[in-house]
């Protein structure tokens, strides 16, 4: 004769008095992309400060992309501490022109693959894995999985970093208004 074993619920009260903390912060220098390797500048650096708790959520938006053929393309996000997120790599498919992507964990659907790009904010996806590591300075340790969420509970002051890379040859483009980031804290975080 069997037993059911019992169920036990535990109710965790949320921490009272949290606060969230939001701050965008932005470079407009445009990020030419070749025909093949590395843009230009390479990285494209945005300063961060003045936040005193830890990540909770990370928004990264790339303004104004062209491109003659935009599954080319690899971005790399890498925070000060060195952990990094491959944000878009093989997405899309064919030409895009002045299109503005914003990448959220939220975001309500996974870039695409193989389908025409458009403006609109999505989750971020690396559709070519370990196939193309990206040329120094970008870290030696790439993580190739693509959630920001990888940065949650860090300190978010200090240099965060995208490369962008374009992995095959005979397509070029530009991300003529560069791109911004915005991160929340909270005092809320272990």
């Amino acid at each position: 004769m069997s037993t059911i074993p019992p169920i036990y619920r535990c109710r965790i009260a949320p921490k009272s008095n949290c606060v969230f903390t939001t701050k965008k912060f932005q470079n407009f220098t445009p990020i030419q992309i070749p025909e093949e390797g590395t843009a230009t500048p390479y990285p494209s650096n945005i300063c961060v400060s003045g936040f005193t708790d830890k990540i909770v959520k990370v928004v990264i938006s790339i303004n104004n992309l062209s491109h003659t053929f935009v599954g080319d393309l690899i971005i790399l996000l890498v925070a000060p501490s060195g952990r990094n997120a491959t944000i878009m790599a093989g997405a899309g498919f064919g030409k895009v022109d002045d299109i503005t992507l914003t990448f959220d964990d939220m975001g309500s659907s996974i870039i695409p693959l193989f389908l025409p790009l458009t403006t609109g904010t999505f989750q971020p996806a690396n559709y070519l894995g370990e196939l193309v590591p990206l040329p120094p300075p970008a870290p030696t340790k790439q993580s190739f999985g693509s959630m920001l969420s990888t940065f949650n509970f860090l300190n978010p002051n200090g240099i965060w970093s995208l490369f962008v890379f374009d992995a095959f040859p005979d397509d070029s483009g530009n991300i003529a208004g560069g791109w911004d980031l915005t991160i929340t804290t909270s005092n809320c975080t272990p």
